[in-house]
């Protein structure tokens, strides 16, 4: 179990304590996929557009939410959405040419009957424009072409692809620690509040604890989530909540606590 700590100073007075505990992960600052309700969606972009059923389709666009999530189009715009055309070239050749969005990855596959479908291209990187691909026409009577979601690029390793860190959490896409920041100073990193569901860039928008440490209260109930130790506080915390989250918070309230963490 790893633990960060979180102290603020100031004179003449007390300031709280935050435990910020981590579960077995080995890097706090993992971010892993955001997605608490586990429908394949990323959390902070169905906050953003509001969405709520994957299999919707919030403006009607023919496009469901779950695939403009992954092509990185506007699900509340009917006029953003994938989009790919084919038409002849000189001679025996067709272009295939294709929608993009900047930092979401893409490639062509093709079938014979629709049911079946096989790569025919290797991944593009998108660039925000629209994108060629010349080829000869085979031999099979009919082919079917569709454009393909690939894996998108996570530059720094930090479990946050690049498109995400850039549209939607602003943050550093060749900076794998900067899930440990604290951009809006309230002692609390990107991570928990990304996690907690709050907004990581507003001080006002704070997580609330999951776990209080108070000396002189902490044995009043067993049922508040206040303990009278750190220690006590830390081993009710579970590795894993049951959304698989690992981040905890623990508010340690001014007094003096005598403990080897």
């Amino acid at each position: 179990m790893k633990f960060l700590f979180a102290l603020s100073s100031a004179v003449g007075r007390l300031i709280p304590l935050t435990v910020l505990i981590c579960g077995t992960a080995l890097i706090c600052g993992t971010a892993e996929a955001i997605d608490r309700n586990q429908n394949s969606i990323d959390d902070g972009w169905e906050a953003l557009y509001s969405i709520g059923s994957p299999t919707g389709d919030a403006d009607s666009d023919g496009t469901t939410n779950l695939a403009e999530y992954l092509f990185g189009t506007l699900p509340n715009d009917p006029v953003s959405h994938p989009k790919l055309g084919i038409s002849r070239g000189p001679g025996s050749q067709f272009l295939l040419t294709w929608s993009t969005v900047l930092r979401k990855n893409t490639r062509i596959q093709y079938s014979n009957n629709l049911v079946n479908w096989y790569d025919f291209t290797s991944d593009f990187s998108g660039t925000g424009s629209a994108l060629t691909y010349t080829f000869s026409g085979g031999s099979v009577p009919k082919e079917f072409y569709r454009i393909f979601a690939a894996a998108p690029s996570d530059t720094d390793g930090d479990g946050v692809d690049d498109w995400l860190e850039s549209n939607i959490y602003n943050t550093q896409l060749n900076d794998g620690a900067d899930w440990l920041s604290d951009a809006d100073g309230d002692s609390i990193p990107r991570i928990f509040e990304a996690v907690k569901g709050t907004d990581p860039n507003d001080p006002a928008s704070k997580p609330a604890p999951d776990y209080i440490v108070d000396a002189s209260t902490g044995n009043s109930s067993s049922t508040d989530n206040i303990y009278p130790t750190i220690q006590q506080a830390i081993n009710q915390a579970p590795t894993t909540d049951a959304n698989g989250d690992r981040q905890r918070i623990i508010l340690v309230r001014p007094g003096t606590y005598e403990e080897n963490l």
